[in-house]
C-alpha cells in the first residue's frame, strides 16, 4: 500500500484468519479480519462462509461499521457534528 493513503484495511478468508492476522504488524493501520479458522463445519464453501460470517454480506457490514467508527472518531476530534 502506498505511503500516506487513507482507507480501511479489511481481509476475509474462508480458510484460516491467522494468515491475514500474520501480516497485520507490517501494515500502516489495523487490519480487520474475517475468517473461519479452518473448521470443517459445512458441506460447501457457501454455507461455510455464511456460518462463519465471512461472505459478501458480512464484509459489507464490517466495512460500514469501521467507516461509522472512523466518522464518530473524526467528529469527536472536531468537537461535534460537521
Amino acid at each position: 500500500m502506498p505511503e500516506g493513503r487513507a482507507g480501511r484495511l479489511l481481509a476475509a478468508s474462508d480458510y484460516v484468519k491467522a494468515l491475514p492476522d500474520s501480516i497485520d504488524r507490517w501494515l500502516p493501520r489495523p487490519l480487520e479480519v474475517l475468517g473461519t479458522d479452518g473448521f470443517g463445519r459445512s458441506e460447501g464453501r457457501t454455507s461455510l462462509r455464511d456460518f462463519f460470517e465471512v461472505d459478501h454480506r458480512y464484509i459489507r457490514r464490517r466495512d460500514a461499521r469501521i467507516a461509522g467508527a472512523r466518522r464518530q472518531s473524526w467528529r469527536r476530534r472536531r468537537g461535534g457534528r460537521h
